[in-house]
């Protein structure tokens, strides 16, 4: 590999911020967590989700993963908060239920800290259908855009 190569390769890895925690187990740093219409329940589906990032944090936080694919980044890494972003599409923001979003983000919050992460990590927002991740009209309902992204920082 030239250097060329792994520079750029570096710059991909610094942008999808992705690691490998066994072999064909890979872990992202970035989370997200899907939801009904109109809903802050945290279902099964977004349950494994965040089972996942525990375990991705309780590695991180022992130091049990391994080195980063790229020079310079080696264990032990740190977390010093844990962002949950809450979202709503534009379905759910002009029916009034721009603060679902908000609500989102403290279920999956809370979930996170009776899962063991303690709460000084956790900052919790809601952004409404501010940050849609798909754009739709103003008025239009988007699955992709009902979610919470937690990001590692």
């Amino acid at each position: 590999m030239t250097a060329l190569q792994a520079g750029l390769r570096l710059a991909l890895i610094g942008c999808a911020l992705s690691v490998q925690a066994a072999p064909a187990f890979a872990l992202s740093r970035s989370f997200k967590c899907a939801f009904d219409p109109g809903s802050d329940a945290i279902d099964s589906r977004c349950e494994r989700v965040l089972s996942r990032y525990v375990e991705y944090w309780t590695q991180l936080r022992d130091g049990r993963l391994p080195a980063w694919p790229g020079p310079g980044l080696a264990p032990p890494y740190t977390i010093t908060r844990i962002e949950v972003g809450g979202h709503a599409d534009g379905a759910e923001a002009t029916r009034g239920l721009a603060t679902v979003g908000e609500l989102r983000a403290r279920a999956v919050g809370e979930w996170l800290i009776g899962a063991g992460i303690p709460r000084e990590y956790v900052i919790v927002s809601g952004y409404g259908a501010r940050q849609l991740l798909v754009p739709t009209q103003p008025h239009e309902a988007e699955p992709q855009n009902r979610r919470v992204e937690i990001v590692s920082r």
